[in-house]
C-alpha cells in the first residue's frame, strides 16, 4: 500500500486498535443488544397491532369481485415475524469462539 493511501486510510479511519475490549465491556454491549432487539420487538408488535386495529375499522373499499386483499396477508405475515422475533429475543445468544 503506498503511503499516500496510508496517510489517508489513517486520517480517515483512525489508527487500528490491537488490543480486544475487556469482557466485562462486551458483555455488557451484548446485555444492550438484547434489550434492544426485545423493545424493538415490542414496538414493532404494537405498530402491526395498531394497523391491524386501523384496518378493521375502516371502512372496506375493496369489491366482492376481488381476487385477492393483500393487506391482511401483508399485516398478518408481519405479526407472525414479529412474534417469532420476540420469541428468539429472548433465548440464549450461541457462544462465540
Amino acid at each position: 500500500m503506498s503511503t499516500l493511501a496510508k496517510n489517508l486510510r489513517q486520517f480517515v479511519v483512525g489508527e487500528s486498535a490491537h488490543t480486544r475490549l475487556p469482557e466485562r465491556v462486551l458483555d455488557s454491549l451484548r446485555r444492550e443488544q438484547d434489550q434492544s432487539e426485545v423493545l424493538i420487538g415490542w414496538c414493532q408488535l404494537a405498530l402491526v397491532t395498531t394497523f391491524a386495529a386501523l384496518y378493521a375499522l375502516a371502512p372496506m373499499t375493496l369489491t366482492e369481485d376481488a381476487p385477492f386483499a393483500p393487506v391482511p396477508w401483508a399485516l398478518g405475515l408481519y405479526f407472525l415475524f414479529t412474534v417469532g422475533r420476540l420469541a428468539t429475543a429472548g433465548l440464549p445468544a450461541a457462544p462465540s469462539g
